[in-house]
């Protein structure tokens, strides 16, 4: 790895943990004050209402990348 890219890798790691801790911090406290059914319940729901927004995001993205890989090689 060039020198120049070392930096890039420690703001990186830190931003990628900091949004990692994010998304999983609702899932820690509801372990923490409720029980472990409730933290299934909740879970369960985000999952199921994440589907369609996972569902939309893939489909534009796949759609966008073949849109620019033809760009590029014209």
């Amino acid at each position: 790895m060039p020198k120049r890219y070392r930096t890039f890798l420690k703001y990186s790691v830190l931003a990628i943990l900091f949004n990692n801790l994010s998304q999983h911090l609702i899932s820690i406290l509801i372990s923490s004050l409720f029980n472990i059914i409730t933290l299934g319940f909740y879970s369960l729901m985000q999952r199921l209402l994440g589907m369609p927004s996972t569902l939309i995001g893939s489909s534009i993205g796949q759609v966008f990348l073949t849109s620019e890989s033809r760009k590029k090689q014209l």
